[in-house]
This record gives C-alpha cells, sequence and structure tokens, in this order.
C-alpha cells in the first residue's frame, strides 16, 4: 500500500521531531507531541462546526453522518461504508444512512406517475390541487 509506505517515511523521519518523551506509537499527536484523546477530536470538531454556524450539537457524530448520507447518495455501496464507520452489524450503519428528505422529493418527482401527468396537464399535480370549478 502506498500510503503505508509515506507513513513509514514519515514516521521514521519527521515524526520524532514532534513526539513528546515517552513515545508511545501514537500517530496522532497534539501541537505539544501528546496522544491525541478522542474528547481532543469531539472539541476541535465541535469548535470547527459552530465557527462555521452551524447550530447543531454532536460534531464528530453529525460529521459521521453527513459523510454516510453523502456517501450513499452519491451510490456508495452500504456495506463500504459499514467498514468505513466500523459498524460490526449492517443494522447500525442503516441508522446513519436514512434516505434524505431532498433524495426522496427528487425521486418522488423522478418517478411518481403523477408527476408525470402535471407535465402534460402544465402543473403539479402533486402540488397544485385540481380546480373545483365545474365545467358544463
Amino acid at each position: 500500500m502506498l500510503y503505508l509506505k509515506y507513513f513509514t517515511a514519515w514516521a521514521t523521519t519527521h515524526a520524532p521531531k514532534f513526539v513528546a518523551e515517552p513515545e508511545e506509537g501514537t500517530v496522532f499527536l497534539t501541537l505539544t507531541g501528546r496522544r491525541f484523546q478522542p474528547n481532543h477530536l469531539s472539541r476541535l470538531a465541535r469548535d470547527h462546526v459552530v465557527a462555521a454556524g452551524v447550530a447543531k450539537r454532536g460534531a464528530c457524530h453529525l460529521l459521521r453522518h453527513t459523510m454516510a448520507t453523502a456517501m450513499l447518495e452519491h451510490d456508495a455501496d452500504v456495506r463500504v461504508i459499514q467498514d468505513i464507520l466500523g459498524h460490526a452489524r449492517l443494522t447500525t450503519t442503516q441508522l446513519y444512512t436514512r434516505v434524505s428528505i431532498r433524495l426522496l422529493k427528487a425521486m418522488h418527482t423522478a418517478t411518481h406517475p403523477a408527476a408525470t401527468l402535471g407535465g402534460m396537464l402544465g402543473r403539479d399535480v402533486t402540488r397544485d390541487p385540481p380546480s373545483t370549478s365545474a365545467a358544463a
């Protein structure tokens, strides 16, 4: 794997400049050269989400869910998403990959018979109610 080759080269050449003793083989380090703790990553992600103006809590979970949904919407296999997220069971991954409202609306518009009929009538029959005036 090419990534492993580059990582090994970096780890032997550059990492020692940043690592604080005792060196424990940690891959992700803070600016002070200490082990990156999961809560530290959560805090960093939350800070960036807040700075971006996103008014939602749960930054890391939000990013995981968004990534999984975007991949699913772009036809990624759900088993690949399961592997990326590290889920043992597919049912857990399926909670992350619920169909988005945007995709649901687009699919409805593209495939619903009433949407096709509406084009022939010159109106959106899925939104515009039929005329109530009686024709004599």
